[in-house]
């Protein structure tokens, strides 16, 4: 692993533990925890939901590539 795919990998564990986190809050209480943050219509809640699914298709896809090998 090269450092700069260590970069993309933490980066993708934080986002995808903050996605699982933010399910946890919708699935317990009812409350999304980024809208909270960002706002029900904001530009920067989408972005934060694309980041992500990007961050899991990611994931994915390296987990089918470490599978394959």
């Amino acid at each position: 692993m090269t450092k700069n795919s260590f970069g993309f990998e933490m980066t993708a564990l934080v986002l995808l533990i903050i996605g699982g986190v933010n399910w946890g809050f919708v699935a317990l209480f009812d409350w999304d925890l980024l809208a909270g943050f960002f706002g029900p219509e904001a530009a920067m809640t989408r972005v934060a939901y694309g980041a992500v699914g990007v961050a899991a298709v990611y994931r994915i896809i390296l987990w089918i590539q470490q599978k394959t090998r």
